[in-house]
């Protein structure tokens, strides 16, 4: 039996054996690169990490590794441009290799991203590249996206007040059942759990909702939850806190700018959302951004004694860019093509 280093070993033989076996697949001769990436790979370092990959890619390289073995903290976003970096590099006849760290292998894995071409190998234990780049830190952008109404914000350790709040809003888990907001009832808003869950989880992408402008107080969240990109589907969520008059409103424009987030910067092809049979205002605004009613979860979710249904929307790629092609909102890939 193998122990796990050769394992390892074997498995990175393999995938050089394949790409030799496929010589349209990986370039016989050129330079063996490297990109460094620092402690975080989260939504506040993804561009810089794509463009720095880009960059290199346009050396056409014969490999690339991607040195994630200093990362500390992952997140979805992260992620993701890992995964599309994989894709765009061997759609140009490049051979990719990633070196994780233990966070970032555990949140690959979570991801449903471990058949990424994965070697844990050290860096003692393999040749050096022909050339390494570093991946230079820059300043991160509070807002990931607006319109004229609002912005979407991630969330952070000064938001946990809101959250906590939320959580404690009887009505809200009346209308909406929000597992973040559950884990925050059950847990507590600073349990070391619910923290990266709402800040910087592998599987899930909390943003709040401010409207008209960044320093303003938030009303509430999108988020997207159970992220699997093997399959390409995740979880749409949102929570407006019912003392605001402009809730429905704001719900609407925020699911409708992450939903564009989801499948133009993450890559996704489905989204699904479940709402409650007497939440008529959530269903108006799923069916107003385009999603459509799959199933009916009968008497499922109970409270006070009586009990409603639980009805499930989902939404396709192919769809929501029919509908936001009039939206005119600014590309939000990490990416100058369609390659990734």
């Amino acid at each position: 039996m193998l122990c796990e280093s050769q394992a390892w070993r074997s498995r990175c033989n393999i995938y050089h054996a394949e790409m030799l076996d496929h010589p349209g697949k990986a370039r016989a001769s050129g330079p063996r690169l490297e990109v460094r990436v620092g402690e975080g790979l989260t939504i506040s370092t993804a561009r810089a990490v794509a463009e720095t990959i880009a960059r290199q890619l346009d050396e056409r390289p014969a490999t690339l590794w991607l040195n994630l073995e200093a990362v500390k903290t992952v997140d979805v976003v992260g992620l993701a441009v890992v995964a599309q970096a994989v894709r765009r590099a061997q759609r140009s006849s490049t051979a990719a290799l990633v070196f994780p760290s233990a966070a970032a292998y555990r949140g690959l894995v979570r991801a449903r991203l471990h058949q990424l071409p994965l070697d844990k190998r050290r860096a003692w234990e393999r040749d050096a590249a022909d050339a390494v780049v570093h991946v230079e830190p820059s300043s991160p952008s509070a807002e990931i996206a607006r319109t004229a109404r609002l912005s979407l914000t991630p969330a952070t350790w000064d938001d946990l007040e809101c959250l906590d709040e939320w959580a404690r809003d009887d009505v809200l888990e009346q209308m909406v059942g929000s597992e973040l907001l559950a884990m925050c009832r059950g847990r507590g808003a600073y349990d070391p759990g619910f923290v990266t869950e709402a800040t910087a989880s592998p599987t899930s992408l909390t943003l709040l909702i401010r409207p008209a402008g960044l320093h303003s107080a938030p009303v509430g969240f999108v988020r997207l939850c159970s992220v699997n990109f093997a399959h390409g589907f995740a979880f749409l969520e949102t929570a407006i806190a019912p003392t605001h008059a402009g809730r429905p409103a704001w719900g609407i424009e925020a699911s409708r700018l992450l939903s564009h987030y989801a499948f133009s910067a993450l890559r996704l092809h489905r989204l699904e959302a479940t709402v409650y049979s007497h939440n008529p205002s959530s269903i108006d605004g799923l069916k107003h951004n385009g999603f459509v009613l799959e199933g009916r979860l009968r008497e499922a979710y109970m409270r006070d004694g009586w009990r409603t249904d639980v009805l499930v929307f989902g939404i396709l790629e192919s769809e929501i860019r029919m509908q936001l092609a009039s939206d005119e909102l600014r590309d939000m890939g990490f990416w100058p093509d369609e390659l990734a």
